[in-house]
């Protein structure tokens, strides 16, 4: 049995990279979704099919995972900044796990459609491959 105590998320140095990459993808998945209620994203931005209305519906149907991902990882990271860590932490893999699947949900997408627009590919990467080094690495973490 392992008896060393697992360190804890918000006292390793990668805490503040960890919070940062929080609050940049969950407002930033806030803010996507507001402008995109808006409808202001100009035409150039937009990705093939936007205006089909089977792709408009796949692509709202990742606003109730993006929400949730988001209040996850905001909550996550509040509740361990007022020491309630361990809600916290387990908040914050839960946002991580969400946007994991969100970010690889599109891809494989995007992969199945034969589409590959550089700046949607970098985005849904930018959601997946980060989330899921950190979950690895916080699996591992408890393990040790």
């Amino acid at each position: 049995m392992n008896t060393i105590p697992m360190a804890r998320w918000h006292v390793q140095r990668s805490w503040p990279a960890l919070c940062a990459y929080l609050l940049l993808v969950d407002i930033g998945l806030l803010l996507y979704w507001l402008v995109a209620m808006a409808d202001i994203l100009p035409p150039a931005w937009l990705f093939k099919g936007y205006h089909d209305p089977v792709i408009s519906a796949w692509n709202w149907s990742f606003l109730p995972l993006d929400v949730l991902a988001s209040l996850t990882g905001l909550a996550g990271i509040a509740f361990t900044r007022q020491a309630r860590t361990a809600m916290g932490e387990s908040l914050i893999l839960v946002s991580l796990s969400l946007t994991f699947c969100a970010g690889l949900m599109a891809l494989s997408f995007w992969a199945l459609t034969a589409d590959y627009d550089l700046s949607w590919w970098a985005a849904n990467a930018f959601l997946m491959v980060p989330s899921g080094a950190l979950i690895g690495a916080r699996l591992r973490d408890m393990e040790a």
